[in-house]
């Protein structure tokens, strides 16, 4: 995010925003490709002081919904901002929301490719944007039965056999 705020082309500063927000929002909430194609006000929203996420799963259906961690929000607010002035941030927020944007979008708004999060993690870190659902299961794993299943709840697996080869 900071070091988008010091780019110059407008092209460059929306690629470094959107990198960042894949990475810390795919960290924090290992999310499937397919349900990665967020949209303003109808799978994020705001709350007045938190970011909501509300979407239910491609795959199995599953509700996936909640405030998202306070650490996101310069990463969404920066994507709502797309390069302007902080002071313009409920204006712009309320058109987002609004006008239900993508929340990855190109300069001319259009929402970028299901894959592009797995584009960014294997720039960045070799490997696609699946393996922070991997890693979110090894590491609350380490947990015990409690934490697999919170690493089942933040990846939207009620499948008992997914439960099972975790345990």
């Amino acid at each position: 995010v900071v070091d988008s705020a010091t780019t110059v082309r407008r092209q460059s500063k929306l690629r470094l925003l959107n990198e960042a927000i894949c990475i810390a929002l795919w960290t924090l909430l290992p999310l499937r490709l397919g349900d990665g194609q967020l949209v303003w006000g109808r799978d994020i929203n705001f709350d007045g002081t938190r970011y909501r996420i509300d979407i239910e799963t491609r795959k199995k259906h599953e509700p996936l919904q909640g405030r998202l961690h306070p650490v996101l929000t310069p990463f969404l607010d920066a994507l709502v901002l797309r390069g302007l002035d902080a002071a313009y941030l409920d204006e712009m927020r309320g058109r987002a929301l609004g006008k239900k944007l993508p929340l990855l979008r190109d300069v001319d708004e259009r929402m970028l490719a299901r894959s592009y999060p797995s584009k960014v993690w294997r720039t960045h870190f070799g490997t696609g944007a699946h393996i922070s659902r991997s890693r979110i299961h090894s590491e609350l794993g380490q947990l015990g039965p409690e934490g697999v299943e919170m690493a089942l709840a933040l990846c939207a697996q009620g499948d008992p056999r997914t439960s099972n080869s975790y345990q």
